[in-house]
């Protein structure tokens, strides 16, 4: 293992996730489950990065240089398409329900579900079913 040293701001989650992506190598697959193979600790301003011997510390740190702290983290597949799902408009106001109450609105008073990408979707952000 190498040790790489870091001092800049960062997001742990964000930029774990970043380093991850940028060294698939890093995640291995033993007995049928995702190992980590290394590991990304700090307290948002000094980092460390244990990686596998051989990780070019140059790459690693191109990674995080190139982070942004403030980006948002990335949504995973499984929940856009739940938001997507959950996502309707009542009197021309984004609402999101679960699925029973989306389909009983729709049965009910003709709602329909929010026709946009998930992408346009993903301002929305705050999001309360009003009563």
């Amino acid at each position: 293992m190498i040790l790489i040293a870091f001092t800049r701001p960062f997001n742990l989650a964000l930029l774990t996730e970043q380093l991850f992506a940028a060294f698939p190598a890093w995640t291995q697959t033993v007995g049928g489950n995702q190992v980590a193979m290394a590991t990304v600790s700090g307290d948002g301003t000094t980092g460390l990065v244990y990686a596998p011997d051989g990780t070019d510390p140059a790459a690693v740190m191109g990674v995080v240089n190139a982070h942004d702290p403030n980006a948002p983290l990335p949504v995973p597949p499984q929940l856009q398409q739940q938001i997507a799902d959950a996502v309707v408009i009542l009197n021309n106001a984004a609402v999101m329900v679960d699925a029973a109450t989306r389909d009983a609105m729709a049965r009910t008073i003709h709602v329909k579900p929010l026709a946009i990408p998930f992408s346009q979707k993903a301002v929305l952000t705050d999001i309360r079913l009003q009563q």
